[in-house]
């Protein structure tokens, strides 16, 4: 079957985009935070993919969001209960 809009517009996101539409999320605060961790390279990819995801539809964030969120808690718990 043909991809849904949704699947086109995920997959067209490669982590870069991803990670800057979370930092969009975050807010002014916890970005520039974590922006401090940059370097001047990443810091100057990242701001230009921040500016490429402006069209990014509310669905395709919301969903970039969840998959973070489900990695992290994944990563939590397994780290929790010695899992890994």
């Amino acid at each position: 079957p043909e991809p849904s809009a949704l699947e086109r517009e995920l997959a067209a996101l490669d982590p870069t985009k991803r990670a800057a539409l979370l930092m969009l999320v975050l807010g002014e605060q916890q970005a520039s935070d974590i922006i401090g961790y940059l370097n001047r390279d990443e810091v100057e990819t990242l701001g230009t993919a921040m500016v490429s995801v402006n069209d990014v539809s509310q669905t395709a964030v919301d969903k970039v969001l969840d998959q973070f969120i489900k990695i992290n808690l994944w990563d939590i718990i397994q780290k929790q209960f010695h899992l890994v």
